[in-house]
């Protein structure tokens, strides 16, 4: 026996309408994240326009910072390399003078320095090698 044709249908179209009535709720749950996050873009769109003149000036800032080291700069480096030159010279002079010293009387002092050190460090080894032996 095939059940009513009637009770079928009607079944079948309660079915339709629940499965448009999910797919509606989902729509409409889309539609409302889709319609906050245009909101949101909206709000951020109309503030940026307040913040635009913010960030300009301060790139305007920065960007005179920025020119006003690099004229000190150029105007700083013309003399530099005169004032290099003088420091390479009086360098070369003192190491002249240095190097004069050392040879000099420096020199024979360090070593008369290190002959005494030498005579020392026998006597004191001939003094213990005395102490050995005579005991």
């Amino acid at each position: 026996m095939l059940p009513d044709t009637p009770f079928l249908l009607t079944v079948l179209l309660l079915l339709v309408a629940f499965i448009v009535a999910a797919r509606t709720a989902l729509a409409w749950d889309a539609l409302g994240r889709l319609a906050a996050g245009a909101r949101a873009r909206t709000t951020a769109l109309d503030e940026e326009p307040t913040s635009m003149p913010h960030s300009i000036h301060h790139a305007r800032t920065r960007l005179a910072a920025a020119n006003a080291t690099i004229e000190h700069t150029l105007w700083a480096l013309p003399g530099l390399d005169a004032r290099l030159d003088a420091l390479s010279d009086n360098l070369r002079a003192r190491r002249a003078e240095l190097d004069e010293l050392r040879s000099g009387p420096l020199a024979g002092a360090r070593s008369q320095l290190a002959r005494a050190r030498s005579i020392g460090r026998l006597v004191l080894r001939l003094a213990t090698l005395r102490r050995k032996v005579l005991g």
